[in-house]
């Protein structure tokens, strides 16, 4: 019987991150595997055109980073911070929505 290799070992523990935190709801899906990725990457396991190579239709790297940039502000508090300032006086429901009518009214100088 062979002993496992630190490669193989490293997969299954990449392997079990990714589970765990799916599972669990850690990060966000596409933060999962970008921390998975950039492991591999860094440990050599994945050669940066294996790595590059998923992305070879540039959609595919728009869509991701796009997810990536979503679970930042998600995680954050960037929007709440952007609509306070934006609106703050309006706390309540009616007063957001007065408030939001009028700058999209003003917002329409021709």
């Amino acid at each position: 019987m062979s002993v496992p290799t630190f490669d193989v070992i490293l997969v299954f523990l990449v392997l079990a991150f990714i589970l765990i935190s799916l599972y669990r709801e850690l990060m966000g899906a596409a933060f999962t595997f970008f921390i998975a990725i950039m492991v591999l990457g860094i440990f050599k396991i994945l050669t940066p055109s294996e790595i590059l190579a998923g992305f070879a239709n540039e959609q595919i790297a728009v869509i991701i980073m796009l997810l990536l940039l979503g679970d930042t502000i998600r995680q954050t508090s960037v929007i709440e911070a952007i609509f306070e300032k934006a609106f703050p006086r309006s706390m309540k429901y009616k007063g957001f929505l007065a408030r939001m009518m009028i700058w999209w009214v003003d917002s329409l100088h021709f």
